[in-house]
């Protein structure tokens, strides 16, 4: 049997990619990779308070937050995301963490502005919301 291998898609994405491979009497697995609690605290150790403000902040919007609401709660786009990225190819080069963990969060474009992008709103997946925001309790509570 061969092995294939599809990441990054949306909920109903996968849906449909089931739904083909079912039409089509293929035998198939899905297997969806999430951060546990104990991958988002190790995360949440590493990162400087600015990071996991904007993590918290991230949790408290259950998952969306636009950029104007960073913005009005005080905080900067600039330097809030890439530490966060470095920091967890750093753990999971040292094995704290698993190496085919998905992204914490992803940054939404405007999908009309081809040229010079910013940056509209952070996305995190309901999964991963639930693992941090059990982290965050745990970090500090």
């Amino acid at each position: 049997m061969a092995k294939i291998v599809i990441s990054d898609v949306t909920a109903a994405e996968l849906t449909a990619i089931t739904n083909a491979l079912a039409a089509a009497g293929r035998e198939h697995q899905v297997v969806q990779i999430v951060w546990s609690q104990d991958e988002a605290v190790a995360l949440l150790s590493e990162l400087r308070e600015t990071q996991v403000r904007f993590l918290r902040l991230l949790v408290q919007w259950d998952g969306v937050l636009t950029a104007d609401v960073l913005r009005a709660s005080g905080e900067t786009l600039r330097g809030s995301t890439g530490p966060i990225t470095k920091a967890v190819k750093r753990l999971a080069v040292r094995g704290e963490i698993r190496d085919d963990l998905p992204p914490v969060f992803d940054s939404v474009y405007d999908p009309n502005n081809r040229a010079f992008q910013k940056v509209r709103a952070y996305r995190m997946d309901a999964a991963t919301v639930a693992a941090f925001r059990s982290a965050l309790d745990q970090v500090e509570g």
